[in-house]
């Protein structure tokens, strides 16, 4: 007659075939001999698998004792809000050394298994898990059509960033038809850390729920984000209002309108193969003497700066795609300069930079470069072919010396 611990080593052989069999990747097993009934017995102390389908499953020996509770943290209005994400330790009464440790959930639960003993049970949060007020920066944004003339702009990414990182945290969202939005960013929050000495018996304890009180440091100081806007048709800045910053508390709204530009664009009328089409110019430094070459199909304009521009100049152009030969490619004073462009079924919508002084721009198609560059590229080459022939002569005469 085969011993028990034959029976249950021939059993887990079982499991180990029944697993492979239904298409698992790994299966890890250990067993331990002990005195518990009939003489000797087999006790799996761990079984570890993997299936196919990369489900994970594991039975292990965790303790059976332990404590749960919820974690509360009080907000700016004195109400209990539940704290996702805070951390949750077990610490032996006598050493203060740390046994185990979790996180709560997003109700504030957690359960901590840990074995029968006296504890110290600590319970704190840092950010972002301490930032429990949610505010909002809220408002439209605006671009400037004619000097006058202001439009509420749809489709705008809106961006707001903390200027303290790692203690504020912000968010991001599109303006929707009417230039509007509302973005919910999570200023800083600091919550008093919680102790409590525990007895952790044999079975699971459940505690009473713990609340986490607000500190005084840094509750009275506002948050400041920087409110960043992106928009195909409009350049990076310069920014209105400047700076762009919004400071906020806990629980507060801040509310202001955002401009896209401060001025209006520069635009010009013209025509082609009898069609009349609208070009524009969004910068923020000056552009002007818009002018259009059909023949060449380029477009031609001066750019300079102002007593508020910045040193390098942003610039994008707005072009109906029937006026190009080609993808979109930039010259200043007759040298190409990097740009990048968007399109939509009907426009280009081209942007470069460059450093302010007064500039000719030329903007054409990959087909067609303009007339000075087609006679500057000849005369490169053959400065360069001389400099190359001058050269070797002279290796030539050094040589026969």
């Amino acid at each position: 007659m085969k011993a028990p611990h034959d029976n249950l080593a021939a059993l887990v052989l079982v499991v180990f075939v029944l697993f492979n069999c239904l298409g698992g990747s790994e299966i890890a097993f250990a067993y331990k001999h002990g005195t518990v009934f009939n003489g000797s017995t087999v006790q799996i102390s761990a079984i570890h698998y993997v299936s196919g389908w990369g489900k994970d499953i594991q039975i292990a020996n965790s303790p059976a004792s332990g404590v749960q509770g919820k974690v509360y943290a009080i907000n700016w209005q004195g109400e209990p809000v539940p704290l996702a994400g805070g951390l949750v330790e077990a610490r032996k009464w006598s050493t203060g050394q740390l046994v185990a440790s979790t996180r709560t959930q997003v109700e504030g639960a957690f359960d901590l298994r840990i074995p029968p003993g006296d504890y110290d049970l600590r319970v704190s949060a840092s950010p972002p898990a301490s930032n429990v007020n949610p505010a909002f920066i809220v408002g439209r944004v605006l671009a400037f059509t004619l000097p006058h003339v202001m439009i509420r702009v749809g489709g705008v990414n809106v961006t707001a960033e903390p200027l303290r990182v790692g203690k504020d945290f912000g968010s991001s969202g599109l303006t929707d038809s009417a230039g509007f939005f509302n973005l919910t960013v999570w200023p800083y929050y600091s919550l008093e850390a919680y102790s409590t000495p525990i007895h952790v018996s044999n079975e699971l304890t459940r505690i009473a729920d713990i609340h986490l009180n607000g500190s005084v440091e840094g509750q009275h100081e506002r948050s400041l984000f920087h409110v960043k806007l992106i928009h195909r048709e409009y350049p990076v800045g310069p920014e209105y209002p400047v700076g762009r910053v919004s400071a906020v508390l806990p629980g507060q709204t801040h509310s202001c309108d955002y401009y896209l530009n401060t001025g209006p664009p520069v635009t010009a009328a013209v025509t082609f193969q009898g069609n009349r089409y609208t070009i524009a110019v969004n910068g923020n430094a000056s552009a002007w003497d818009l002018g259009f070459d059909p023949e060449r199909r380029l477009l031609n304009f001066t750019i300079g700066s102002t007593y508020r521009s910045p040193a390098v100049g942003e610039f994008v152009v707005l072009i109906p795609k029937q006026l190009l030969d080609g993808v979109p490619v930039v010259f200043v004073d007759n040298v190409e300069v990097p740009s990048a462009f968007t399109e939509n079924a009907t426009q280009y919508f081209i942007r470069f930079d460059y450093p302010l002084s007064q500039h000719a721009v030329t903007v054409g198609g990959s087909n067609t470069i303009p007339e000075n560059i087609s006679l500057l590229v000849p005369l490169l080459l053959t400065v360069a072919t001389l400099s190359f022939s001058r050269r070797r002569a002279r290796s030539r005469s050094r040589q026969t010396q």
